[in-house]
């Protein structure tokens, strides 16, 4: 017997934007299916400004400027949250091009999931191997 997943996508909008959460639903749901997170992990998604973000991109990473998108993984085993995304909309829309905004939050919240799950682009092979699993998903949205 299958056991339906219990995960969860809890997301905070702390700007004055109105963004339909299920464009973020819609990549949690397709990582449920491709990676294996634990029933019952939560993610939380933090949806933010140029400021905010900055504020965290200097005290976690010692860069004094804006961003796209942090994530945080959760190293506590006896939590249920497997992480954090913060995304920055504004760097989102300055740097969307040709993309809807949909789309370029889509891709910013699977990169910061990616993360959270233990891929990374340090490496040219860990690059080469994250940007395969990115566009897999990609292509299934």
């Amino acid at each position: 017997m299958n056991t339906p997943n219990l995960s969860k996508l809890f997301i905070t909008n702390q700007t004055t934007e109105k963004i339909d959460p299920g464009i973020f639903e819609s990549v949690f749901q397709i990582l449920e299916k491709g990676e294996k997170i634990p029933n019952g992990k939560t993610v939380d998604l933090v949806l933010c400004n140029n400021d905010a973000i900055q504020r965290i991109n200097k005290k976690f990473r010692g860069v004094n400027k804006p961003t796209d998108v942090i994530s945080f993984k959760s190293d506590f085993c006896q939590s249920d949250s497997l992480g954090e995304i913060i995304i920055d909309l504004n760097t989102a829309e300055m740097q969307r091009g040709d993309k809807s905004l949909k789309r370029e939050l889509q891709e910013l919240f699977l990169h910061g999931f990616l993360h959270i799950l233990g891929y990374d682009h340090i490496s040219a092979k860990d690059k080469n191997t994250m940007s395969q699993i990115e566009n897999k998903y990609l292509k299934a949205l």
